[in-house]
């Protein structure tokens, strides 16, 4: 069986979608294509070769060119002082096309064409393949159906006299007559200087899901070298030469993850010395396997991802195998390469001195230690000995919040347990007497605050507060802290066992005192004094 075709010049093929695709160009540059029939197509049985279409035309574009995209990547996609392009679109490249090989990939669920242009240069362009009608039908993209441009509308024409909806540009894959919007070739500049379409291309997964990138191998008649061409795929399946950053867990520390920058674009050049290529050159992607035991026998497991390049010279065939990370790239052969920065988009930002004021947490996945209250008493220097299972958490020098304590002020039956013990009927206000929680510096070190050293009533009946070296202005909003309970935060001086104590003095009145009340109903004498019982600030149960 043959595939007649005059003039033919090169000849590749692929499988795509479960169907084989075999491509041919001819001595005009003209790419053609014929597709392998598997029965359900509906000119099956009618063409002049069973089991294959007829030769077809591949079709490139032959458009107008859209203003808003040519000025968008002239901002973004340009470098250097005479504004090279790293990649562009171009509308009319039907007759760009050398009469050298071409590449295809099958991919992201399209057919990329790969060809080398007249000027050198590296064109793509993407298919769709029709299984019904077996026709590669090129990519269509959403543009703004009445200006016709991908990122311009037309301006609104609202008629206020009538007060009725003008004419409103909206996105679409047709333009206002129904005419399909068709998605340009993308011209690689970067990859430039080719020769007899001498290039290979493979696409590799990442370890992140339904992320890619590509790797074209060029050769560059200028350099007389392979050069390496690494570009990030963009979520539409085409190229994306912006940055991205990971985080990847760190040395020895699994749990602790580092951020890492991977360029958009890397491009290295290979040097094979004193090799001379004479028959260009071919990547692919090929895995390594291992042999496990399992149940019932062994099996063959992947282990990696490599990247084979053969490449024809004057002495035999020369072999490279790159290993293949995580993130998509290859493995360096050089351990100093040279690096040459094209573009850089990096800018200092002078934020308002209060944007980092103004940031919330929303969550910590690390919280700060903190425990349970179980009991708090008084120490012969009189501080304040809190017991907590946790407090084993605590270093010394560390700030703790304490919270949730109650106070127990009021009027109660006293039942005595010993001489210096007794018991009240009180409901208990909580399962445990409060809360701690470790307050880490750069929470502590933006409160301010005074102590207080006395209280006193003036003649006018208002509170006169004494506090040495307070620092404020009149005018100025001060919160006091209810001396009731003991909610703050303090630093802890000393920690013992499950005990812990926090470096702020006793202060008896601040205790749960018992005024006895009921002693001059029972009569007993009363000689006028306030008597008073100290008691420590939680009960027991």
């Amino acid at each position: 069986m043959y595939l007649a075709k005059n003039e033919l010049k090169c000849v590749n093929s692929i499988s795509h979608e479960g169907k084989v695709v075999v491509f041919a160009t001819d001595n005009q540059g003209k790419i053609y294509y014929t597709i392998k029939q598997d029965g359900y197509e509906d000119s099956y049985g009618s063409t002049e070769v069973t089991g294959w279409e007829n030769w077809d035309l591949l079709s490139f574009p032959d458009e107008t060119p859209d203003s808003s995209v040519m000025e968008k990547e002239a901002e973004e996609l340009t470098y250097g002082e005479d504004n090279k392009y790293l990649l562009r679109s171009r509308y009319q490249t039907e007759s760009l096309t050398a009469v050298e090989p071409i590449q295809c990939v099958s991919g992201l669920g399209h057919l990329y064409v790969f060809r080398q242009s007249t000027g050198h240069t590296l064109l793509i362009d993407r298919f769709v393949l029709d299984g019904l009608t077996n026709k590669l039908v090129r990519k269509l993209e959403v543009r703004f159906k009445r200006s016709k441009q991908k990122h311009k509308p037309l301006e609104n024409t609202n008629n206020s006299l009538t007060n009725s909806l003008g004419l409103v540009d909206s996105l679409d894959f047709r333009d206002t007559e129904s005419n399909p919007f068709y998605e340009p070739t993308t011209e690689i500049s970067l990859v430039n200087h080719l020769q007899n379409g001498w290039f290979s291309v493979v696409l590799l997964p990442t370890n992140e899901h339904e992320k890619y990138r590509w790797h074209i191998y060029a050769y560059n008649v200028q350099t007389k070298r392979i050069e390496i061409t690494s570009i990030r795929a963009a979520s539409d399946g085409l190229f994306d030469v912006k940055d991205e950053t990971v985080l990847e867990p760190k040395a020895g520390e699994p749990e602790t993850l580092i951020p890492r920058s991977i360029p958009g674009i890397i491009q290295r050049s290979l040097n094979l010395k004193d090799l001379t290529i004479t028959q260009g050159l071919s990547a692919t992607k090929y895995d390594t396997q291992i042999e496990r035991a399992v149940q019932g026998g062994t099996q063959l497991l992947k282990e990696s991802t490599k990247v084979l390049l053969a490449v024809a010279t004057d002495q035999g065939t020369a072999t490279l195998s790159f290993g293949v990370a995580g993130d998509g790239t290859l493995a360096e052969l050089d351990e100093n390469p040279v690096f040459n920065l094209l573009r850089n988009d990096a800018r200092e930002i002078l934020l308002p001195l209060n944007t980092l004021d103004e940031i919330k947490a929303i969550g910590d996945s690390t919280p700060p230690p903190q425990g349970t209250i179980t009991g708090m008493a008084r120490t012969d220097e009189d501080l304040v000995q809190i017991t907590s299972k946790q407090a084993q958490k605590l270093q010394y020098g560390d700030v703790v919040k304490i919270e949730g304590t109650h106070h127990y002020n009021g009027h109660y039956t006293a039942n005595k347990i010993d001489d210096h013990t007794f018991e009240i009927e009180a409901n208990w206000s909580g399962n445990e007497a409060g809360q701690w929680e470790l307050i880490s510096e750069e929470e502590s070190g933006l409160v301010f605050d005074g102590i207080i050293t006395a209280y006193e009533l003036t003649e006018d009946g208002k509170i006169r507060v004494i506090s040495p070296n307070h620092g404020l202005e009149g005018g100025d909003e001060v919160q006091i802290i209810n001396t009731q309970t003991y909610n703050d935060s303090y630093a802890v001086t000393d920690i013992q066992g499950d005990r812990f104590t926090v470096g702020i003095p006793w202060q008896p009145g601040e205790a749960v005192n018992l005024k006895l009340a009921s002693r001059k109903r029972r009569g007993v004498s009363f000689d006028g004094k306030q008597d008073y019982i100290a008691i420590p600030s939680v009960p027991l149960k």
